[in-house]
């Protein structure tokens, strides 16, 4: 086989699609996201380049040219990271999946990395008083069941409430 045809594994923190596993899969993609260098393109701190910048930026030698290369190239892998995180097989997949495949706009036609990680924040993370109300109603009635249960368990079900 020649080294062209090879491909490489990629390892990706699957996303569900359910709010309950929201919290962990947002809190180890930003992990990841900080380690690929794309966390602050999620959060805003850093802008998106316009595919016009890009395109005017492409062979310059110049540091902000090169600083406009580097964060379209960091948007592209973010939002090919969140793509690929989504397997697609179940309905609740293919929600988030069309959540995310639809964040183009026409200075990003292969996908918006910020635009993306803002609509699944809106989708899944609880923010109106109902979601809270659940959540502290949840802790509230929280028992350790047993004297022999492990208390880890029941304190861990605690912190990901």
């Amino acid at each position: 086989m020649s080294s062209s045809l090879k491909q490489k594994s990629i390892k990706v923190i699957e996303f569900s699609g359910k709010e309950k596993d929201w919290k962990i899969w947002s809190r180890k993609f930003l992990a990841q996201a900080n380690r690929k260098g794309y966390k602050n393109l999620l959060t805003g701190k850093e802008k998106i380049p316009s595919e016009s910048a890009y395109d005017s930026a492409k062979g310059k030698k110049d540091s902000k040219e090169k600083e406009t290369r580097r964060l379209w190239k960091l948007n592209e892998l973010a939002f090919e990271d969140i793509l690929l995180s989504i397997n697609g097989t179940t309905q609740a997949d293919k929600i988030a999946f069309n959540l995310v495949d639809n964040c183009t706009t026409s200075e990003q036609l292969d996908g918006d990395s910020k635009m993306t990680w803002d609509r699944l924040v809106h989708k899944y993370s609880p923010k109106t008083a109902p979601s809270y109300i659940q959540l502290r109603r949840e802790f509230a009635n929280s028992k350790l069941l047993s004297s022999d249960a492990d208390p880890d368990k029941w304190l861990t079900n605690l912190e990901c409430l």
